[in-house]
């Protein structure tokens, strides 16, 4: 275990993966949490956090073992990003937000890999809508997905080299909806997203936030 909002905490546990492991050829960034409230019911440090696991720790763990593959130029970077970074929802300000960035990251880590020359270090995003997990259970947008389905089309992708995979297809078509609508189109488009969350429970996501939380509280007394 580690705790994604430490950057000192990555990099130990990385250095001791490596130490009894050797070379990590394959990263995956799947961590993800939610607090699903409008922004001014939300708590400043849930913010924080949510940003913290769900796109800053993506630089922690990819500075901590991107040297080996660009060395060997070998290996491969995942991050699981959602709809919601192309698809923005009601009451997922700090979602959404740290969807798009921890797409703009892999998108512009692709591109620095290319202008490195490191052809064999592949990077993989994946876009999926609602994944039938205890984090989104009540969540009401749609079709939903199973986790096993989910995790053999990322290792299928990633068996292909595919840069980006949206989870169904259709996602991929929210870029080109929001480059022809007018705003207003688009907007309404969005609409049923506004009770997306209205049977939504925080069981999960509030205990994932408490040992966040707790963790950070007792840093603070050391």
């Amino acid at each position: 275990m580690v705790n994604l909002v430490s950057r000192d905490s990555i990099y130990a546990l990385a250095e001791q993966v490596k130490r009894e492991h050797g070379f990590v050829w394959g990263l995956i960034n799947n961590a993800g949490i939610l607090i699903g409230k409008s922004l001014m019911e939300t708590p400043d440090n849930k913010i924080e956090l949510t940003m913290g696991v769900n796109v800053m720790a993506h630089f922690w763990t990819v500075k901590a073992f991107l040297q080996p593959m660009l060395d060997r130029n070998d290996g491969h970077i995942v991050s699981i990003s959602s709809a919601a970074g192309f698809f923005p929802s009601a009451r997922m300000t700090e979602y959404c937000t740290s969807k798009y960035a921890a797409r703009g990251f892999m998108e512009a880590l692709r591109i620095e890999l290319t202008a490195l020359g490191k052809s064999g270090v592949k990077t993989t995003l994946v876009a999926p809508a609602h994944i039938n997990t205890e984090l989104f259970s009540g969540y009401n947008m749609g079709s939903t997905m199973q986790p096993d389905w989910v995790a053999a089309q990322i290792v299928h992708a990633m068996r292909i080299d595919k840069a980006i995979q949206f989870l169904p297809w259709y996602v991929s078509l929210g870029n080109l909806w929001q480059g022809i609508f007018p705003t207003f189109i688009w907007d309404l488009f969005m609409l049923p997203t506004n009770s997306s969350l209205k049977n939504w429970n925080p069981a999960q996501a509030n205990k994932i936030f408490n040992k966040m939380e707790n963790t950070s509280d007792a840093k603070k007394v050391e």
